[in-house]
């Protein structure tokens, strides 16, 4: 297994996973559609934030971005036929050790009803709960300190 930086040809391939992964939580067509636009991965984005890989030797199983200028965790996703397999976990402590690696010292990030135990479990504090910009449901404000 290994991590590493994305590169910007890989822009299409991970916008897709993230909405097959967000497939996986139920949410109609509609919704991803809307998450897709809003949510791509595009090579300018690669190239200008911390986009990370964790891959084994044959596939991509998931990938998250940490924004440059905000440190926000914008993107956090495993292929969906991983979900609850432990590859978050592996994928959230290689974060956490990137980040003391580059000096970041906290990140926010904001997540759905379904996957706020997980990152709340794994030491993300929730800062406040407020309504998404799809659909106007409900997501948490967290922040981690590293």
């Amino acid at each position: 297994m290994n991590i590493r930086l994305a590169i910007p040809t890989e822009a299409k391939f991970l916008t897709n996973l993230a909405v097959s992964s967000e497939g996986y939580w139920g949410f109609g067509q509609e919704f991803l559609d809307i998450f897709k636009e809003q949510y791509s991965v595009t090579e300018k984005y690669i190239e200008n934030n911390h986009v990370l890989i964790l891959e084994d030797s044959l596939n991509i199983l998931g990938f998250f971005s940490l924004e440059t200028l905000s440190k926000t965790l914008n993107h956090f996703y495993i292929s969906s036929n991983l979900i609850g397999s432990g590859y978050g976990q592996i994928m959230w402590y290689f974060l956490i050790s990137y980040c003391k690696k580059e000096s970041i010292a906290s990140f926010s990030l904001v997540a759905t009803p379904e996957v706020v135990n997980f990152y709340s479990k794994l030491g993300a504090k929730v800062v406040r709960v407020g309504e998404s910009s799809i659909n106007n449901r409900e997501v948490y404000f967290l922040e981690y300190h590293v």
